[in-house]
């Protein structure tokens, strides 16, 4: 039964928001923000956009924090690290609260019909670090600690006015 309704949702997908209406030619703009998270309080470092799932080369970062600097080939160097492994504690003093931009798409293909945001977090230890330090126990090398988290919107739906 469940992996009929998902056939149905990769063949038939349906938005979950409004629809944003894009200009007749060109892609359309839309703000783009990241905020903080006040229960869990880490900061950000990135937002990027997309419209392409499958294809991880048409993320473009849109806006960042102010430590963030992009290398040579425009890609952003990473923020920093200030995360204590041994003792299962970072720092809350790089990144920003909040990151807001308004995008537009560099390479817009209109067939797409979807995009999507996704606010990348500074670099924080993964939940079972917590209990690994408390019974006295190490990942394997394979498992990565720190890690940064991403939180993707759902899809942002488009249509031409034509």
């Amino acid at each position: 039964m469940f992996a009929a309704q998902a056939d149905i949702g990769v063949v038939k997908p349906r938005p979950l928001l409004p629809t944003l209406l894009g200009p007749s030619e060109g892609p359309p703009a839309g703000r783009l923000s990241g905020p903080e998270w006040p229960e869990l309080a880490e900061e950000l470092t990135r937002c990027a956009g997309g419209c392409d799932w499958k294809s991880p080369g048409s993320v473009w970062d849109v806006t960042w924090s102010g430590e963030c600097k992009p290398a040579g080939d425009g890609q952003l160097l990473p923020l920093g690290n200030t995360v204590d492994v041994a003792s299962v504690t970072w720092s809350n003093t790089i990144g920003s609260p909040e990151l807001i931009a308004v995008w537009k798409a560099p390479e817009f293909d209109p067939e797409q019909r979807a995009c999507y945001s996704r606010d990348l977090e500074i670099l924080t230890h993964r939940w079972t670090a917590y209990d690994a330090k408390r019974y006295g126990e190490s990942f394997a090398p394979e498992v990565p600690n720190p890690l940064q988290e991403h939180a993707y919107t759902s899809q942002i739906w488009y249509s031409s006015p034509d």
